[in-house]
């Protein structure tokens, strides 16, 4: 479910203003493109690709799907309002000076100016502050800006502060909007001033605290390797997203689209679990993953995360299909919403990825027609729980939901499916399947009436075996 703004976050009181203008004017946090400030947590909306079998020239079981995520989770948890006792503060503003140096020496690639603002003192934090540097100095950032969220209480006898920060950033060509992370910051007061002693997220690991960073980029895609990648894998996947990206927009068109995504390639399945604040269980079918971490779960700072351990064994197709699966949900991002049910995104997805692709329809979802040739047709559409990363018949769910709209395009067309797609999206029911059924009665079926027809397609399918996609 998308997080909406409560009252007080989308009113703000004005005390917050003159918190928000007083930060602004005396801290002057840096930025190349100023957004609003109060903004809420960013919403992780998931999404995965059943991944194809190589063609071998014999029958073939499909390798497990990729999944991830449960709609609605926050990448970077519950992110509170601007701390409205921050104005009154002075030693909070010369914390908030320090952070916009700190800031202003990302943006411009200054490192010395970066390392001003560390505590020397602590040995520790010279060090990490070398190492972030080091990793975050790769990337080509637009933006990097801390956002005051919460003072915390004064200084303590050894002079410590903790504080709370969201972290906006984007990275440039690549996004639209600002990506949020909520931080933890200690700062110490020293003779020279207020310094950062240790930051952090305080959810999921960034990618530069996880491990050593690289970065490859093809047109408007980057790919960012995380730990031991590569950079030959990296510029491969660039190159293919890219062409993923392509298809389908060709398809879709680009929408709200202005760059491509960023993709993520850490270096193993314990290091994206620990990135996407996820159990290691649940990432083992994964292929890949599509998040935002945007406010409010909007278009511009979409990521791809690739799990090694299933990509790179796939055939080219099947890494195409893949990617195409991803770019979907990327440049579909503007009209999903907490509207569209889990085997909408996702059965759409896996029919814009393996669109045009040539496989043999029975290959591809071996697991379902086996069930169908047994008399165990489906009886209903999948439901959200369906696509849990632990689903023992996760392949199974995604590809019932791939044919329910390989059936609907087979009968509207790829413009009617994606028109059905966009009505469900914009539908008001808070019950994502009462958007359905109000978008079903627009083509004058009702939900019994599409189950029967695609449990008829499932069965025709099953008997003729030849049908490609």
């Amino acid at each position: 479910m998308t997080p909406r703004a409560d009252s007080a976050a989308a009113a703000p009181t004005r005390a917050a203003l003159a918190t928000r203008a007083a930060l602004a004017t005396r801290a002057a946090f840096a930025s190349r493109a100023a957004l609003p400030s109060y903004l809420l947590a960013s919403c992780l909306l998931a999404a995965c690709a059943v991944v194809p079998q190589a063609s071998t020239g014999t029958k073939a079981s499909p390798p497990p799907p990729a999944v991830s995520g449960e709609p609605g989770r926050t990448l970077a948890g519950d992110i509170p309002t601007v701390d409205e006792g921050a104005a009154s503060d002075s030693a909070l503003l010369a914390i908030a000076e320090v952070l916009s140096t700190r800031a202003a020496a990302v943006l411009s690639g200054n490192e010395s100016e970066f390392l001003a603002t560390v505590d020397h003192s602590r040995p520790a934090s010279l060090n990490d502050a070398h190492r972030m540097w080091r990793r975050i100095a790769v990337v080509p950032w637009a933006q990097w800006r801390y956002e005051l969220v919460d003072s915390g209480s004064s200084a303590d006898s050894a002079g410590l502060r903790p504080i709370t920060v969201v972290l906006h950033i984007r990275i440039d060509g690549v996004d639209s909007a600002d990506s949020l992370t909520q931080e933890s910051l200690q700062m110490v007061a020293t003779n020279a001033g207020w310094k950062v002693r240790e930051e952090s997220s305080t959810h999921a690991e960034l990618p530069w605290e996880a491990g050593d960073v690289s970065i490859a980029r093809a047109g408007e895609v980057v790919a960012m390797g995380v730990g031991d990648v590569p950079q030959e894998e990296l510029d491969e996947v660039a190159a293919r997203e890219r062409a993923a990206m392509s298809d389908v927009t060709a398809l879709l068109g680009r929408r709200q689209i202005t760059g491509g995504p960023l993709v993520v390639v850490p270096q193993d399945t314990a290091m994206m679990a620990r990135l996407l604040d996820r159990p290691e269980s649940a990432l083992r079918q994964v292929a890949a993953v599509t998040t935002t971490s945007a406010a409010g779960n909007q278009a511009g700072a979409d990521r791809v995360w690739l799990s090694r351990s299933v990509f790179d064994g796939q055939p080219p197709l099947g890494r195409m299909i893949v990617l195409r699966h991803e770019a979907t949900h990327v440049v579909l991002r503007s009209a999903s919403t907490s509207s569209t049910p889990l085997w909408l995104e996702e059965g759409i997805a896996e029919f814009v990825g393996y669109h045009d692709s040539g496989v043999r329809l029975s290959t591809a979802a071996a697991d379902l027609f086996a069930d169908v040739n047994n008399g165990n047709v489906p009886s209903a559409l999948p439901t959200s729980d369906a696509f849990d990363g632990v689903n023992p018949h996760l392949a199974r769910d995604y590809h019932a939901a791939w044919t329910v709209c390989l059936w609907l395009a087979d009968r509207l067309g790829v413009d009617g499916l994606v028109a059905f797609y966009d009505q469900v999206a914009s539908g008001t029911a808070t019950d994502s399947e009462k958007n359905v059924d109000e978008a079903l009665r627009s083509l004058s079926l009702s939900r019994s009436a599409l189950v029967q027809r695609w449990q008829a397609a499932l069965t025709l399918w099953a008997t003729q075996g030849q049908r490609r996609v």
